[in-house]
């Protein structure tokens, strides 16, 4: 299905091209048919020429400094040679309530990572009435990414049709709900994703996911792997990957997993979490650390960042650095899993061997909440412990 679609697009720029070359030289030999003109530029933006989109853009504006439509086109022209700053600044004296002046300008905010700044701009579009595939996959990757998805399920809902119709938007949508934690409607629409296009990544990273969390492995492994053999960058399935090796203690494969995890998703602070854990397991207790102080810096309000500080200050028996980064977790989050599982270690500390197993695994039991997957381990580990 992908592969056809590739081609038919690649046949319509070949096409576009052609068609091209002969409007090229009747606008040189009409240079003031605006009718013609337009229909150039239309042309050039449908075969992908965008240095001469540009050129044409400039040499009218040479002529017409205040051309409005000259101006749009060089936005246009530079957008498709990803200059994206470049548009933006070119856009900025355009109005922006223009419908294509505001979805450009969104765009170029987009391509640039500028998330916030992209969403009013998507909003308006939006609210304008503009409920396309393409506004509203970037909407949705703009909330996303700008960590402001409450508001995401009732576009979802209010569309339902179109995301539904459309593979792309029904595997964002899984990957929203699943960070929304519902899994239900995650589960939906992955399903719904997988049926229109079965190397839809995102959806396969959601079922991976959950199929991962009900301790389904092969199948969720098979999963991530495929995710990965389509998209090799995908950092959400290395940390699939990762947390599934770290479930069957293989600490080294979970390392290098995790790692691309952290690379490919540098403020993700799950993944900065999990791969810390690996190295806990793994007896890398500074490493660990350090791990989580990464966490600490990327989302200071994130109380399990500071709980697992407080884990690793336990680990190492500092009771007072520990007791300091369980205050301010519990002030932040008074149900935080790991400053409950610190305080199981400095109480089992305080008790001896047989009350320290009794607080890991009471400790781990407050992890559940957190990550199945590492109470899982956590459990394995205590059992050989009493076995030892």
């Amino acid at each position: 299905m992908n592969s056809t679609s590739g081609q038919g697009n690649t046949d319509n720029r070949a096409a576009a091209s052609t068609r091209l070359a002969s409007l090229r030289r009747f606008l040189e030999a009409e240079p003031g048919n605006d009718r013609l003109r337009r229909d150039v530029v239309n042309t050039a933006v449908a075969a992908g020429e965008f240095e001469y989109l540009r050129t044409l853009a400039e040499g009218r504006l040479a002529d017409s400094p205040g051309d409005a439509e000259a101006q749009f086109d060089r936005a246009t022209a530079l957008m498709g040679l990803r200059d994206f700053a470049g548009a933006l600044e070119a856009l900025k004296p355009l109005d922006a309530t223009i419908p294509g002046v505001r979805a450009n300008t969104a765009l170029c905010h987009f391509f640039l990572e500028q998330y916030a700044q992209a969403l009013p701009y998507f909003k308006a579009s939006y609210d304008a009435g503009d409920r396309g595939p393409q506004t509203l996959r970037y909407f949705l990757l703009s909330l996303h990414h700008a960590g402001e998805l409450d508001s995401a399920p009732e576009i979802i809902n209010a569309n339902e049709s179109v995301f539904a119709a459309n593979a792309l938007l029904a595997g964002h949508a899984s990957t929203v709900f699943q960070d929304l934690n519902d899994e239900g409607n995650a589960a939906k629409w992955a399903q719904v994703a997988l049926a229109r296009d079965p190397d839809n990544v995102d959806a396969l990273v959601v079922s991976g996911t959950l199929r991962a969390a009900a301790l389904d492995v092969n199948h969720a492994k098979a999963a991530f792997e495929r995710a990965l053999a389509l998209a090799p960058q995908n950092g959400r399935a290395w940390l699939g990957l990762g947390s599934l090796a770290l479930l069957t203690q293989d600490f080294e494969r979970a390392g290098e997993q995790l790692d691309h995890a952290v690379e490919y998703m540098p403020t993700h602070v799950g993944s900065w979490h999990a791969l810390a854990w690996n190295q806990y397991f793994m007896g890398k207790v500074d490493e660990a650390g350090k791990s989580f102080e990464h966490a600490l810096v990327l989302n200071r309000n994130f109380s399990e960042s500071h709980g697992g500080v407080a884990v690793i200050a336990a680990t190492r028996g500092d009771r007072a650095a520990a007791e300091r980064a369980i205050e301010v977790a519990e002030r932040l989050d008074p149900h935080c899993n790991t400053s409950k599982f610190a305080r199981a270690l400095l109480a089992g500390q305080a008790g001896g061997p047989e009350a320290l197993q009794a607080a890991i695994a009471q400790g781990v039991d407050s992890l559940s909440g957190l990550n199945p997957r590492v109470a899982a381990l956590l459990r394995r580990a205590n059992r050989q412990r009493k076995n030892n």
